[in-house]
């Protein structure tokens, strides 16, 4: 404070006095700084405070199955039974390993995962081609009915290459079957 009091007045006579001697009062009284080995100490000793605790709680486990067969796990064995001692794994606190038959059943989901993934992308595939093939068959059922519609004479070759007319009845029955077509592949 005296020093925000010296800042703001700092080149008048009297407060320089007053300053100068409301600092040599608290001076007397001011605790020393903490400097970065204070600190590095408070730090350490805070450190085992909280970690003591844990390993000093930390004991010995032991297995043993008792006369019935049953198997136990404990700090103290009982008198009379021969005990192995366990050292715990303390690199992975808190996770275990899967079992076999966890590890089974992922691997079985994703194969099933992959299975329809790939279900979907051929689906998908099929879906893209079944498209195309109905547009092209929208095209050419269009076309003919352009055609057929307005000429009432339509020549068509036959299969051993000679050429012939349509009459009206072979006309208007693929204009029909044309235009189920265009229902068939365009929507309509």
């Amino acid at each position: 404070m005296a020093e925000i009091f010296l800042s703001i007045f700092k080149n008048t006579p009297i407060a320089s006095r007053i300053v100068a001697g409301y600092t040599e009062g608290i001076m007397a009284y001011r605790r020393p700084e903490m400097t970065n080995k204070t600190w590095s100490a408070f730090f350490l000793i805070a450190a085992l405070l909280v970690i003591l605790p844990a390993l000093a709680s930390a004991g010995n486990i032991y297995k043993w199955v008792d006369s019935k067969g049953n198997l136990h796990f404990g700090e103290k064995v009982p008198e009379g039974i021969q005990a192995e001692k366990i050292t715990p794994d303390t690199r992975k606190v808190g996770t275990a390993a899967p079992s076999a038959q966890e590890l089974q059943v992922s691997k079985e989901e994703a194969l099933i995962r992959k299975e329809t993934a790939a279900a979907e992308k051929e689906k998908r595939r099929t879906r893209k081609e079944d498209k195309a093939l109905r547009e092209k068959h929208c095209a050419t059922a269009r076309k003919r009915i352009a055609t057929l519609e307005p000429t009432p004479r339509i020549l068509v070759k036959n299969k051993d290459g000679t050429t012939r007319r349509l009459n009206d009845d072979e006309r208007l029955d693929w204009l029909q079957k044309s235009r189920d077509a265009e229902k068939e592949y365009c929507g309509k």
